[in-house]
Formats: structure tokens, sequence, C-alpha cells
């Protein structure tokens, strides 16, 4: 293992001294009720934590982030939260016959109030640096969704030069990012070479529910934190990780 890898695990162990513990989902997909969630500093959900995309899953959501004691909990959305695509909602509600239809400025104006949402921006937190995006290509219409992966990789060049932990709800190409239907790669080849450019310590993503779980290749280490399988039953569990506290 080369020096400075991150090795996660399931919260087995107890936190090191001096260090802050990271816990990651994604991929909760309305099902976060009975969900075992391990103690830590940071609570990460890299998106896709609605379902049919409906204004009371997102409530239902805050609640939940409202029930955890994380000092931080970091939010990035996915391509089934309909309503924090402020521009693509009216588009994507007539596609999807939505007859909830919300304000979307109000519904991401109370998820802010309850977490670190994270759109393309960053935030630093002990001493490290975060960055999120919740785009993915798109092969259904839905929120942050672009068909042409080129279009896709322009999003990806607004990523600072350094990040410490990169947040998105994509999986780069060839990690964690294989569709068990289709046996084909889905992730982005414009963001694996985006993550090999900024080098994060952590690569934090979900999408492909069935990729869940890590890898550790090179300075990076890349968890796919999904929850649920493919029939959105919540199988799988969170995944931690410890870094050394900076400030």
């Amino acid at each position: 293992m080369e020096t400075g890898q991150i090795v996660p695990h399931y919260g087995e162990t107890p936190k090191p001294r001096d260090h802050i513990r990271i816990v990651c989902i994604s991929d909760t997909h309305t099902q976060t009720r009975g969900l075992q969630i391990p103690a830590g500093d940071i609570l990460v959900h890299s998106g896709d934590f609605c379902k049919k995309g409906v204004s009371s899953e997102v409530q239902e959501f805050m609640q939940f982030l409202q029930s955890q004691r994380h000092q931080y909990k970091i939010v990035v959305s996915g391509n089934h939260d309909y309503p924090l695509d402020i521009a693509g909602y009216r588009a994507i509600a007539a596609r999807k016959g939505l007859k909830d239809r919300v304000d979307p400025y109000a519904v991401k104006a109370n998820l802010v109030s309850n977490c670190i949402y994270l759109e393309d921006t960053g935030a630093q937190l002990f001493g490290y640096s975060f960055w999120g995006s919740p785009w993915t290509a798109e092969r259904h219409k839905g929120s942050f969704t672009i068909r042409d992966e080129r279009d896709l990789g322009f999003k990806w060049c607004g990523f600072p030069d350094r990040v410490d932990i990169l947040i998105t709800h994509s999986p780069p190409f060839s990690q964690r990012d294989i569709n068990s239907v289709r046996n084909e790669h889905c992730g982005c080849r414009y963001l694996a070479d985006t993550v090999k450019r900024i080098h994060p310590k952590v690569h934090i993503f979900g999408h492909i529910h069935e990729g869940h779980g890590w890898n550790i290749e090179g300075h990076t280490t890349y968890i796919n934190a999904a929850i649920c399988n493919r029939r959105y039953l919540p199988v799988f569990r969170p995944i931690v990780f410890d870094l050394p506290r900076r400030e």
C-alpha cells in the first residue's frame, strides 16, 4: 500500500485518536428508515435520496438529515432528485408526468438549510477541501443529466486543480461502474481523466448500485457508496474512512 492511501471499512473499528471520521452513503432512494448510520464527524450523501422525485421525498430526507448527529452533512444531488435541478425541473416534471409540482427554489432553499449542499461548489472542513458535482450521463431524462459525454466532460473542467475529497453522483469510467444487466462500464471517461488530474485522496460516488464497495488505485481511494441494490432495496452498508485531523 502506498503511503497516504485511505483504506475504507464499515465502521467496525474505533476512530483513531486525532482523526476525523467520514461516513459515506448514496442512492438511498427514500430507504433511510432503519438504516444504521455509523457515528462520525461528516456524513456524505452522493445523490439519489429521492426515487420518484417528489417534494415529500425531499422533506423526508431532510428529516433524516436532522436526525443524524454528525457535525457536518454534505449532500450532492443525483438524477432522481428532480426538485433540486432548478433549470431542468419544468421539463423533467412534464416528461415524467409529475402531478406533485413544486417550487424548486423553495425546495432547494429548505435543503440547503439542513446541510452543506454542493452543486459544482466546494467546502473546507477540518483542513480538507471538498468538491461536489451532481451530473451524470443521460440514459433516461432526469435531474442533472447530459446526453453527450463530451458536454458532460466540460462540467468536470470546472473542478479545482487540488481537491482532497471529490464527491460526484457519476462514477468515473472503470471504477465500480459496471451495469450488471448490460455488463458494461457506465462511468464517464472524462471524469476518470479529471480524477487522475486532480489526484483526490478519496472520490465518493454512487449511481451504479451494484458497484457498491471500494477500489484503491495509486493515490486515490474510489468509493461507490450506494445503499440500494438494483431493486431499490437497502442491502448495502454505509462505508467509512478516517483522516488525520488537520485543524
